[in-house]
């Protein structure tokens, strides 16, 4: 997707941070990226995990695997304040800071953003604004790619961002160019999910029915 990613194929898994017990049973050398699940953002720009867990114990047990490790930040229930975060400087910047400093503090190969969605909301009771969640999304990454770069090295941590099956929404409906957010994340990963569903009038698989070793 990006000018900082690979052409190598990646497995990317999510990995319940509250479900470490279960975790012991997983086969992680399986995988090449691991995003732990999730991290909150609160209305002031900090991040909160779920309390009693360690998220260095998690971090430790995958990288021992080979894989790298991200945190993935946001998802269905913990999306309600991105939007009034990135509308503002001083919570935005505050989001970036504490982003980092998880990083830093966790030996964690970078972040794994899942705003579920920008310029629309997944839950009802969730702040959105459908003309400025988009550019204010995309002015957050581009510092936090600015001050990663800096803080690790160029190139050193990874940014990579969950979507729908549609581009960001702009007050007009989807983006029609994305090319911005190309050039500062990593991946992207599309939620299969969001192909098919309850909306249709029709059952249709949202994820392959059969795994081939080796595609």
């Amino acid at each position: 997707m990006s000018k900082h990613a690979n052409a190598a194929s990646i497995v990317v898994g999510y990995y319940d941070i509250t479900k470490q017990d279960e975790a012991k049973d997983v086969d992680f050398s399986q995988y090449t990226h691991v995003n732990l699940a999730f991290g909150a953002p609160n209305k002031d720009g900090s991040i909160s995990f779920p309390l009693g867990i360690s998220v260095a114990d998690a971090v430790t047990t995958v990288q021992s695997k080979g894989a790298k490790v991200l945190a993935s930040v946001g998802g269905w229930s913990g999306s309600q304040w991105f939007s009034p975060i990135m509308a503002n400087a001083a919570t935005r910047e505050a989001l970036v800071s504490s982003t980092i400093g998880i990083i830093e503090t966790n030996s964690l190969d970078g972040v794994d953003i899942l705003w579920e969605y920008p310029g629309r909301a997944g839950s009802s009771c969730y702040e959105f604004d459908a003309t400025n969640d988009t550019p204010n999304y995309l002015t957050f990454l581009q510092s936090l790619r600015q001050q990663m770069d800096s803080k690790f090295g160029p190139g050193k941590k990874l940014i990579t961002v969950g979507v729908r099956v549609e581009p960001f929404d702009v007050k007009n409906g989807p983006s029609k160019d994305v090319s911005q957010f190309a050039k500062v994340v990593d991946y992207a990963h599309l939620m299969p999910f969001g192909y098919n569903g309850g909306w249709q009038d029709t059952t249709a698989p949202n994820a392959p029915f059969n795994f081939e070793k080796g595609k």
